[in-house]
């Protein structure tokens, strides 16, 4: 877009002619209108001019290489706070998270857990933070990945059922799957949640 282009549009937002603009900013006569004529004699203004200009409209001129905008802050008190369970193990008590990233991901009742074991490494080393959904606990034929508690652990895998069966499923060859009868779930082996994200440092 031509800078005599956004500065009648700035100038529309505004509810000012180019004369009252003039006036208002203390610009001479002329000044402004040069920068935004539609004619022939229409003339590009100076950087100086274009600086005035813009830092009288509440405009931002930039002339360089492209900058890559910071991400926006976050207050602590718009961050959701997941404790950690009372579980030995490297890394975070807690995790703040913001309760949209948490919508966007479908995640109404969050857990923050942590994997008992290597069995789905890489994807989840041991000792990584899991976010569960704890509203999400229906195994499916589908294999979603899903964290439970058993014997005290905690336990990350990919859980299907069929009508009397449980299948828990490692991603680590290392690790064998286990079949397990319907009837476990509640007695031994509590599904706590589908699992939404993990978070573990990165691997040099």
């Amino acid at each position: 877009m031509r800078f005599s282009e956004i500065v009648r549009q700035r100038l529309a937002e505004l509810g000012l002619n180019v004369n009252q603009a003039e006036t208002l900013y203390g610009f001479r006569t002329g000044y402004l209108r040069s920068a935004v004529r539609q004619d022939a004699k229409e003339a590009s203004p100076t950087l100086e001019r274009a600086q005035a200009i813009c830092a009288a409209l509440g405009l931002e001129l930039y002339v360089g290489p492209p900058r890559v905008e910071a991400p926006p802050s976050v207050e602590q008190g718009e961050l959701l706070v997941l404790p950690m369970p009372e579980v030995a193990g490297p890394g975070p008590a807690s995790l703040g998270l913001p309760p949209d990233w948490l919508e966007a991901r479908g995640v109404s009742e969050p857990l923050l857990l942590r994997a008992g074991d290597a069995a789905m490494s890489p994807l989840v080393p041991m000792d990584a933070a899991v976010l569960a959904d704890g509203a999400d606990r229906s195994p499916c034929a589908a294999a979603a990945i899903f964290a439970l508690r058993r014997n005290d652990r905690v336990l990350v895998r990919r859980l299907s059922a069929g009508e009397d069966w449980l299948l828990l499923r490692p991603d680590n060859p290392a690790i064998e799957a286990e079949v397990l009868p319907r009837a476990a779930m509640g007695a031994g082996v509590t599904v706590l949640g589908r699992v939404r994200a993990v978070f573990a440092p990165l691997l040099d």
